[in-house]
């Protein structure tokens, strides 16, 4: 008897054994993972290191970096990062930081290359040299296979209007759909100064299809040339203030030109203002939604803050074209080829606007060897294509091994 009701004590003594490791278990997995929220960190000189929180299993990112996985000093300093769940936090932070070394080694050869391509293709097949333009542009976002695919087939497949209209499209939805594939792309953000939008090289290439469009589309290049301004200068997309400001004065001298008015002194003053209005229009309105950015920020501050801060852009920008001998050896250069463009080529409506574009990009914005050095490449080979670059000349589609403009006119003939 006494052995029947110790054999039927023993489950009753054993049973909660299981269930009480399984609650140790559950206690002990908040501080496992307490330490498991992983960070890269980019100090002001521009240097990484890894970072570890208490926080839930994933990777830190903030409002300034909008990347998962990357985070500032003073993100960290003032606790502003948030945590964002991944499964391997590790891991995630060490393909962001073999992503961001690869494109700082890249950068560089890369952007020589386009601007090589681009200057021989100008001298011998002028329209060559423009698409190809848009096919740098295009797999520069190879990080999301089907915007570089969408890309590449409208730039091969479409008329040079088209094709600039489409590949702008492809930008401003991969800027507000997957910001890393521009950010983390070879000619994007740098990841120190600016993280997340375009920065001054990926602009000043984008000024080629945003100047096409309008010249060749006639009345649609309007809603394309909104589009552009809104991919570029918008804080959900591109959140370039200077390229906007680039921009819009871009199309002021584009539309004098396509529409053969006279530069008068009341034009030009009353072009300056519409320039001012909607440029703080866009600004006001990225403020209304939330968005605070050193745009939304000077702009706030008033007109002495505008001023101070385009004092500084000036600085910085003399100091970095004085950096070193590579640079003051590419701004030279490119500011050879800019005046000879500018007085030994025909005037144009795409090239004047492009000049102009560069001329206001110099003062408003502080990489002056993205600026000039790209930007020169570009201008000799918009020149040179100048005389092709006709409203309507190109609406006819065409095989991809016919990128001629000029062929085109000869079918409607």
């Amino acid at each position: 008897m006494r052995a029947r009701e110790i054999r039927g004590r023993i489950p009753c003594v054993r049973a909660p054994l299981p269930i009480l490791a399984l609650v140790l278990a559950a206690l002990a997995l908040p501080a496992a993972a307490g330490a498991e929220a992983v960070g890269l960190v980019v100090r002001e000189d521009g240097s990484r290191a890894q970072v570890r929180v208490e926080g839930p299993l994933g990777v830190l990112t903030s409002d300034a970096t909008r990347l998962d996985g990357l985070v500032t000093a003073e993100d960290v300093a003032t606790a502003t990062y948030r945590i964002v769940p991944a499964a391997d936090p590790a891991a995630t932070v060490r393909e962001l930081e073999r992503r961001i070394a690869w494109n700082d080694r890249q950068r560089l050869p890369l952007t020589i290359l386009i601007a090589v391509v681009v200057l021989a293709l100008a001298a011998v097949r002028p329209p060559w040299a423009l698409r190809a333009v848009l096919v740098a542009l295009a797999a520069n976002l190879w990080l999301e296979p089907a915007a570089a695919a969408a890309g590449a087939i409208a730039v091969l497949a479409l008329p040079l209007g088209w094709a600039a209209a489409a590949l702008l499209a492809v930008y401003l939805a991969a800027l507000g759909l997957v910001p890393e594939v521009v950010a983390l792309s070879p000619l994007g953000p740098s990841q120190v100064n600016r993280f997340y939008g375009v920065n001054n090289l990926l602009s000043t290439l984008l000024l080629v299809p945003a100047l096409l469009a309008p010249a060749l589309l006639g009345r649609v290049g309007i809603g394309v040339a909104a589009l552009a301004l809104v991919a570029v200068g918008g804080n959900r997309f591109g959140a370039d203030g200077g390229g906007l400001l680039v921009l819009l004065v871009a199309y002021g001298v584009l539309w004098l030109r396509l529409t053969g008015r006279r530069p008068t002194a009341r034009l030009l003053a009353a072009g300056a203002a519409a320039v001012v209005a909607i440029g703080l229009a866009l600004v006001a309105l990225d403020a209304a939604t939330g968005a605070d950015t050193h745009v939304t920020r000077a702009v706030g501050g008033g007109p002495v803050s505008l001023v101070g801060d385009l004092g500084d852009r000036l600085e910085l920008s003399a100091s970095r074209a004085a950096g070193s001998a590579g640079a003051i050896a590419v701004v030279a250069g490119g500011l050879v080829v800019l005046l000879a463009v500018l007085l030994r080529t025909p005037p144009a409506p795409v090239r004047d606007a492009f000049l102009a574009a560069i001329a206001v990009s110099l003062l408003v914005n502080d990489t002056p060897t993205d600026v000039v050095g790209m930007g020169a490449a570009l201008a000799f080979a918009l020149a040179r294509a100048g005389p092709l670059l006709e409203p309507r000349a190109d609406l006819v589609l065409r095989p991809v091994f016919d990128p001629f403009v000029t062929s085109h006119r000869r079918r409607g003939r």
